[in-house]
């Protein structure tokens, strides 16, 4: 019994391997940190991209006096360099649309998509949350969506990054003319 009790506080007094314990019960917490800060950013920064790609689109269509399908392809070319490092692929996509008001009642003009994502804009002449118009304005719409995926589905704040589709959208008044038609050339 008295050699069981020596060994035990010899035991207990032995600070060999103390280093490799610490290590051992702080590295899982740290992956945890490391894991959830990398999806925080990514969500973080596509929203943020996001938000720009459906400003962008909705500003550059609402400056023209008018606009062809070859300009809006053009437009939404620069969609995904604004989305980079994001895999836009069948990811995402991006609808414009017109949308004027004539006697008093609002009229969807034209609406167009960019991306293969599935997404349907949420757009139509009675949306909700359309700004107020007067007759003969016209409001262009930039739609932008992306079908999330995070890397790591796990830590703390795992029900925050799970696999979601984000949404953006943007309002501008036309410029110079009405944007009520689109030329085929």
């Amino acid at each position: 019994m008295k050699r069981l009790l020596c060994d035990l506080v010899r035991f207990w007094k032995d600070r060999r391997g103390s280093i490799a314990m610490e290590v051992g019960a702080a590295v899982p917490f740290l992956m945890i940190m490391v894991m959830t800060g990398t999806e925080f950013t990514r969500y973080l920064m596509l929203n943020q991209k996001l938000d720009r790609a459906a400003n962008s689109v909705a500003d550059l269509v609402s400056q023209e006096e008018t606009i062809t399908e070859a300009e809006i392809a053009g437009i939404f070319d620069a969609v995904t360099p604004i989305l980079s490092p994001f895999s836009w692929g069948g990811n995402g996509t991006v609808v414009i649309t017109s949308i004027s008001r004539t006697n008093g009642v609002n009229q969807l003009n034209w609406q167009r998509a960019f991306g293969t994502s599935g997404a349907n804009s949420q757009m139509s002449a009675t949306a909700s949350g359309l700004p107020s118009l007067n007759d003969g304005e016209t409001v262009i719409v930039g739609e932008a969506f992306y079908n999330f995926t995070p890397f790591f589905p796990l830590g703390p704040y795992s029900s925050s990054f799970v696999d979601q589709q984000l949404y953006h959208r943007a309002f501008y008044r036309t410029r110079i003319s009405s944007l009520s038609t689109v030329d085929p050339n």
